[in-house]
């Protein structure tokens, strides 16, 4: 798992493995911290997504603030996910993988961050996931 902040957007990728709870404790902490000042979060995973525990407290994160979500997966069970958080009231929505530009326009990415945030999440997809076929728009 890796990310970072992009100009106002935080990219969240996930690798084949589920995350430690360390690394997801470190990534919920910085996303509270930044989230009065972020755009969006855009987020690549393989799936399944995080368990009841973890939707819970990112739920509490968000409840401070809505911030657009952008998740990319080819997973149905995660794309089952993010429905449900919708219907929490979160701005969710899923991507197929190769929907960079779609997931990129819910969270409202343009202009010169757009070509930022696209090299950042492509970086860390070859780094966590270099045998799969990651989200690449070209």
């Amino acid at each position: 798992m890796k990310f970072i902040v992009v100009d106002d957007v935080l990219v969240l990728v996930h690798g084949e493995s589920e995350p430690q709870d360390r690394e997801w404790d470190a990534f919920l902490d910085l996303y509270d911290k930044s989230l009065m000042e972020l755009r969006g979060l855009l987020v690549s995973t393989p799936g399944p997504g995080p368990d009841s525990a973890r939707r819970k407290r990112l739920s509490e994160i968000n409840s401070k603030r809505r911030v657009p979500i952008s998740v990319m997966t080819p997973s149905a069970v995660t794309r089952g996910i993010v429905t449900a958080l919708s219907w929490l009231g979160l701005a969710i929505r899923s991507f197929e993988p190769r929907s960079v530009d779609k997931a990129l326009d819910h969270i409202g990415v343009t202009g010169a961050a757009r070509a930022k945030v696209a090299a950042a999440l492509d970086a860390f997809q070859r780094e966590l996931r270099p045998a799969a076929d990651a989200t690449r728009s070209r």
